[in-house]
């Protein structure tokens, strides 16, 4: 068990049951709290940048000696929580920007919320609860949506024509992952675009990481609902439709 309350002090004050008191504590182990332990920020932030960019396939990222002491001066009132978060968003936003990824004491800064009461990394509505799961949808949408401009500047910059706008109206979705669909339905159908590409001349380089980054989540859905392509397609916010179309991909290409 693990708790930041002091339990001694809880017994002794009647809001924790002394029984049970006794009957957890059998080898006791105090963890200082992050502030109070800074050494250790930097060797935490390179493990939580590495867990995720080996998750997720994502530049890896470090810090410059201005933005460890960024770091090492905030208080973190999140503890060890509130940095991974820290580290993670710094991949999701800033990885696929940094071309020697390293992060600045200007851009760590953006990251430090401010010192008051009121304030938050991000604006939530106190009615509102966002979860792990959440955050981690989130930062998934991120991804893949980096990885779908970048595919689509590619075409551009071949010269391709477009005859009508490859990204939809993201603000009025009610789900940003719907995006994935959309770009998906726009480039790997036989549609308007790729007609044009081919009576051009013109063969578009494939993009492998968004292919095998897109495959990677479907196959992990598809373990998860045990081959369900539906509830794996509702999970990933795509298409049964395009979920069979790219494993039917897929298979066409182990083939070869």
């Amino acid at each position: 068990v693990a708790t930041n309350n002091n339990l001694e002090h809880a017994v002794q004050t009647g809001k924790f049951r002394a029984d049970l008191y006794y009957r957890l504590n059998a080898v006791t182990i105090n963890m200082p709290s992050l502030r109070d332990r800074r050494e250790d920020i930097p060797l935490l932030f390179r493990q939580f940048v590495n867990d995720f960019t080996d998750r997720n396939r994502t530049p890896r990222i470090s810090l410059d000696t201005g933005a460890t002491i960024v770091l090492q001066n905030y208080r973190f009132p999140g503890n060890i929580r509130q940095l991974k978060h820290i580290a993670e968003s710094m991949c999701a936003i800033e990885g696929p920007k940094l071309k020697d990824g390293v992060i600045t004491m200007d851009i760590a800064r953006n990251y430090i919320p401010r010192e008051a009461d009121t304030l938050l990394p991000a604006t939530v509505e106190k009615s509102g609860n966002i979860t792990l799961e959440d955050r981690d949808r989130i930062i998934a949408s991120i991804i893949q949506l980096r990885q779908e401009i970048d595919y689509i500047k590619g075409v551009l910059s071949k010269g391709a024509h477009i005859s009508q706008p490859v990204i939809p109206d993201v603000a009025s979705s009610p789900d940003v992952r719907n995006f994935e669909e959309d770009v998906t339905n726009e480039i790997d159908d036989q549609s308007d675009i790729e007609q044009e590409m081919n009576n051009g001349e013109f063969e578009p380089e494939e993009d492998y990481s968004v292919k095998k980054s897109l495959m990677i989540q479907i196959e992990k859905a598809l373990e998860k609902h045990n081959g369900n392509r539906a509830a794996a397609a509702k999970e990933l916010g795509i298409s049964e439709r395009t979920l069979y179309r790219k494993l039917k991909q897929k298979n066409a290409d182990e083939k070869k």
